[in-house]
């Protein structure tokens, strides 16, 4: 069986055996939102369980936002547009801001990805990290789980 998987920018085609594949899921299309720019406004502004970010990010000297890398299909811009505003209206300074990009184990993301997923503004004005998890520099030992797997964390995070 082929089946196109969402993969990418423009997808990856399989073929599966038909004796190998058990079942096949999908999911309902989602309306999509009338106005993306004034949902995601709203729910800064107004969480559900939370304080604003506005109110939680009041008085702080730095922040970081952490996003996801190249091969997720994610609205980065649009998020980030609108939770910098946030950031901006609760007094954090624009050189205290990090954007750090979560690439896993995967490849630092390149400045042209960078622009694509950010816009050239945000990418221009913002100290922006692609995490790196082989260089030890950038990581911060945090202790040991409860199954004993070591956990690190990219500093920037911290």
């Amino acid at each position: 069986m082929q089946i196109q998987l969402e993969y990418g920018r423009i997808g990856l085609s399989v073929d599966i055996p038909d004796d190998r594949l058990s079942a096949t899921l999908s999911y309902k299309d989602a309306v999509p939102l009338e106005s993306p720019v004034n949902e995601l406004r709203e729910v800064l502004r107004e969480p559900l369980g939370t304080l604003p970010l506005r109110h939680v990010a009041s008085g702080c000297e730095n922040a970081c936002i952490v996003i996801c890398d190249i091969t997720r299909p994610v609205p980065n811009q649009l998020i980030l547009e609108q939770a910098l505003a946030e950031l901006s209206a609760a007094g954090v300074p624009e050189e205290s801001i990090t954007i750090l990009i979560a690439t896993g184990l995967h490849r630092a993301s390149t400045q042209s990805e960078i622009v694509e997923m950010l816009g050239e503004d945000i990418a221009d004005t913002y100290n922006v990290i692609s995490h790196d998890g082989h260089d030890e520099t950038q990581l911060v030992f945090l202790g040991m789980s409860p199954r004993q797997v070591p956990i690190w964390v990219n500093k920037h995070f911290i």
